[in-house]
């Protein structure tokens, strides 16, 4: 079989009962938590704009948004939550961001059609399974792929979010290869659009190209039938001929799971994921020596120089292009002690006294880390101003996968999101209904509570 074929046969065979007890349990985890950044993402302008849109194009009322309780059609719910749910840079990351491609999907389908909460982890976990696979087959490449200014996050996750599509529509074999064949023709995002309002569209347009391509398929739509593999595929279009390994797409399929392993990262700072563990660096070092920003001289941090192609503004103008400038947001830690939704405002970011902290960061690009063995090494220096010196080192942040948060810390950065919108009753209704959502019978309740209407 081809490989569009194997992965084809594995998302139509896979039932809810064919998945351990992990992945079913880590999908709820991180179902939450990007739950939370899309009620998080409501209140931010990008996902007002989205909203209003949204309600200007109208559409059969299908399926709800987030925050405003909206009916619209399925694919505009899916554009306007995968929006919201990536406009922050607080969702999840590791194999990129494939639960704001995937959730909208999830929520457009399951409220549209009253699914039920097996259903729904059934189709995120395949669509993990998608996104991931895909991303390993072309892992080695990824930060070429980078360099060419391609967004790993919409191409590998609008497959993710045709897969679970195909899922929840039930459709057969060789629909679904179709469905993935159309949402590979829709694939794209640049990274020039990194500290825009953009990058959170670019998981709100995959989102509702999944969704498209899968419904229309449904309708009798045809497209190909080896998007993958095809010598004018996804693969060779995107990556180019001997820069992907297609047996580590269907390698292991129904065996290893992705949200096992490698597992995705939760983040406690809405920004950038290659800056998490130089902030868990530097916020130890404040708090395990009390440092108080008036004694800083100095901050260095060292970084491989493929962060720098996504931690790219080293003088930001704009909130957004604060989420990624490592200059920035070490400057916001060192002089407020915590980076939450509030660092990453424009007036924050256009402020004399930030602009002054940001004196004191220097970041140096190390050329020698160029392997990929160093992708995540970005040690810290602080020089106090008494001549004292603190250094750390942070390997796992915390929220990695080998450095779980617990579950009442997600619950914690769920209430923080939402509470934004939401009043405390559907709050805790959300986290209860998220947490026990196999046994949930109409995924539509949870979108009650969702909503402000």
């Amino acid at each position: 079989m081809s490989v569009t074929e194997q992965l084809a046969n594995f998302l139509v065979k896979t039932s809810f009962n064919d998945i351990p007890k992990e992945p079913i349990s880590l999908s709820k985890r991180f179902f939450l938590d990007c739950l939370g950044t899309t009620i998080a993402g409501y209140e931010e302008e990008a996902g007002r704009i989205i909203t209003k849109f949204i309600e200007e194009m109208g559409g059969t009322p299908e399926s709800r948004l987030v925050g405003s309780g909206l009916f619209t059609s399925s694919v505009n719910a899916a554009l306007a939550n995968g929006t919201m749910a990536h406009i922050l840079d607080f969702d999840d990351t590791g194999f990129s961001h494939p639960t704001a491609c995937i959730l909208p999907v999830l929520l457009a389908l399951g409220d549209k059609s009253r699914l039920s909460g097996e259903e729904v982890l059934t189709a995120q976990v395949v669509g993990y399974e998608c996104f991931g696979k895909l991303a390993y087959g072309g892992r080695a490449y990824e930060a070429t792929l980078r360099k060419r200014g391609y967004h790993p996050t919409p191409i590998w996750g609008t497959m993710a979010a045709a897969a679970a599509a195909t899922k929840l529509l039930k459709l057969d074999e060789n629909e679904t290869r179709m469905a993935l064949g159309m949402a590979g023709s829709q694939a794209a995002g640049l990274v020039e659009n990194f500290g825009t309002m953009t990058k959170g569209f670019h998981c709100g347009n995959a989102a509702r190209a999944g969704l498209l391509s899968a419904m229309l398929v449904e309708r009798g739509y045809k497209a190909s039938l080896t998007v993958i593999e095809g010598d004018h595929g996804l693969y060779q279009a995107v990556l180019g001929e001997g820069n992907y390994d297609l047996s580590k797409v269907v390698g292991n399929l129904g065996e290893s799971w992705e949200i096992v392993s490698p597992g995705l990262g939760m983040k406690r700072y809405p920004c950038c994921g290659g800056s998490l563990r130089a902030i868990d660096a530097i916020l130890q070092i404040i708090r395990e020596n009390r440092v108080s920003y008036d004694q800083v001289d100095t901050v260095e941090v060292e970084m491989n120089p493929h962060l720098r192609d996504l931690l790219r503004f080293v003088r930001p103008t704009v909130g957004y292009e604060g989420k990624f400038s490592l200059e920035y947001i070490l400057a916001v830690a060192i002089m407020d002690g915590v980076v939450n939704i509030d660092s990453f405002s424009d007036d924050k970011v256009n402020s004399k006294e930030m602009k002054e902290a940001m004196d004191k960061v220097k970041v140096v690009v190390r050329k020698d880390w160029a392997s990929s063995d160093w992708r995540g090494h970005t040690p810290v220096t602080v020089k106090m101003k008494d001549g004292s010196v603190h250094q750390n080192l942070v390997k796992n942040f915390k929220g990695h996968p080998k450095n779980p948060l617990e579950n009442e810390e997600i619950f914690e950065k769920f209430r923080y999101c939402a509470n934004r919108t939401l009043p405390k009753a559907k709050i805790e209704t959300c986290i209860s209904l998220v947490m026990e959502l196999e046994e949930v019978k109409d995924i539509s309740n949870l979108m009650d509570a969702v909503t402000t209407s």
